[in-house]
């Protein structure tokens, strides 16, 4: 890479070209213009797909044959990419091992929470089946009382009124509860109870990180659409879990296009949307507008945006 830089910064001093006149007519950043001079290839690790077109348009714009270069170029590419997979590889690792531990962490809590739930449930039950027993004790000892002072004959039958039997005070018991009772109530009571219907959790964008989201409420093999608009010509890839998509083309899409990407999920599934120039662009999912970070919205830069499946 350093050969190729080398000559693209030999060819334009050769014309008398400043990188500023090379970055206005290419649309590339100063800082992707003196990266490429300077053959450092780690600066354009995120977009190292990109890195042929950025190549191509610069010797377009200094009259630099670009197939000259191709060879040397995918050389240093391989080279590059051969040093850093295996670490790529173990950070997604990583990530998906943090989300695993973190789901497991709020399955537990909320199996906490019910049997914590279930248990108050118990005691107030507990509490109440008490009580109940207690007043039947009592209204069972003032019953037994009235009927032993009736027998012993301590209250005259002229002086006294007649103490209601048991039989008797339980029949107008029950009469009045029947006329007390509201009518609605009853029919209400006597109807089995149907049974609460939950209602599905919707489909939602949870923003993880500055550059991660998490797809929530996901059926296993649902379809989901993604709408790219954008707000300034800019390279565009989509990749599944580390593997490049071969629809949508990868290629620079101009401003003001809208890019619809469908994508049929799975459970813990990493879709990767590339941009080589991420300023003013937009994205949607299933209508739903990602709130993408401040700093990366107005990025002249590339930047890529993962969105993770939710489940182990």
């Amino acid at each position: 890479m350093e050969k190729i830089g080398l000559l693209l910064k030999q060819r334009r001093e050769e014309l008398g070209l400043s990188i500023e006149e090379v970055s206005h007519r290419t649309r590339l950043t100063i800082k992707y213009i003196k990266a490429i001079e300077e053959g450092d290839i780690s600066y354009f690790k995120d977009d190292l797909s990109y890195l042929r077109f950025f190549l191509r348009s610069y010797c377009e714009t200094i009259d630099l044959d670009f197939c000259e270069l191709k060879d040397l170029l995918n050389e240093s590419i391989n080279d590059y990419t051969a040093s850093f997979s295996i670490d790529m590889m173990e950070r997604h690792q990583a990530i998906e091992k943090n989300i695993r531990k973190r789901s497991n962490a709020i399955t537990n809590e909320k199996k906490h929470a019910d049997k914590e739930k279930k248990h108050r449930r118990w005691s107030i039950d507990l509490s109440l089946v008490s009580f109940i027993g207690i007043g039947v004790i009592v209204l069972a000892g003032i019953l037994f009382t009235a009927i032993f002072i009736v027998k012993s004959g301590m209250l005259s039958s002229s002086d006294t009124p007649e103490v209601p039997s048991v039989e008797t005070i339980e029949n107008e018991h029950q009469e009045n509860n029947s006329v007390n009772e509201d009518p609605q109530q009853v029919a209400e009571s006597t109807q089995p109870a149907e049974e609460e219907k939950k209602e599905e959790a919707a489909f939602a964008v949870e923003k993880v990180s500055d550059r991660e989201y998490r797809l929530k409420n996901v059926k296993e093999d649902e379809e989901v659409q993604f709408e790219i608009h954008f707000g300034s010509s800019s390279a565009f890839r989509v990749l599944v879990d580390g593997v490049q998509l071969s629809e949508p083309v990868s290629k620079i899409y101009p401003y003001n296009q809208s890019l619809t990407v469908k994508q049929t999920l799975k459970k813990g599934m990493r879709i990767s949307l590339a941009f080589g120039f991420m300023q003013n662009n937009r994205v949607q999912v299933n209508g739903i507008e990602v709130e993408i970070d401040p700093a990366y919205k107005k990025l002249a830069g590339s930047v890529v945006l993962d969105f993770v499946v939710e489940g182990d």
